[in-house]
């Protein structure tokens, strides 16, 4: 029987659990606000998977995209600028791939659109 992700959902033994959203969501992941023992909140990226553990073929892609993070956060400046990888594992209670994220400023684009000229990377230059 899958897990039920919904608010309130402790991961990776128990040091994020899950407090808004899905704030995005397609067929193969979801994004949630989380915090960790402190409060501190993160942006979690999610990859649900059925059975005990995650087939091969969903554990390359979340690795690659893993490597990816990593690579990019460790750029100079990328703290201030992008997400940046805190944690990341395989939660097998709640059968996912989950990623803790740092997202200074992180608001969906579809939100930022509406707000174009309130968005320093969305308003138009003279």
């Amino acid at each position: 029987m899958p897990i039920m992700i919904a608010s309130g959902l402790k991961l990776l033994r128990s040091r994020y659990h899950l407090v808004a959203g899905p704030l995005v969501q397609d067929a193969a992941a979801q994004a949630w606000v989380g915090v960790d023992e402190d409060d501190s909140k993160y942006l979690i990226k999610l990859w649900p998977f059925d059975g005990d553990r995650p087939d091969d073929l969903q554990r390359a892609l979340w690795d690659s995209e893993l490597r990816t993070l990593y690579r990019v956060g460790s750029s100079p400046g990328a703290e201030d600028t992008i997400l940046v990888l805190r944690d990341a594992g395989v939660d097998r209670d709640a059968r996912c791939f989950v990623m803790a994220l740092e997202a200074p400023g992180y608001e969906i684009l579809a939100g930022a659109l509406t707000r174009r000229a309130e968005v320093s990377w969305l308003a138009p230059r003279d």
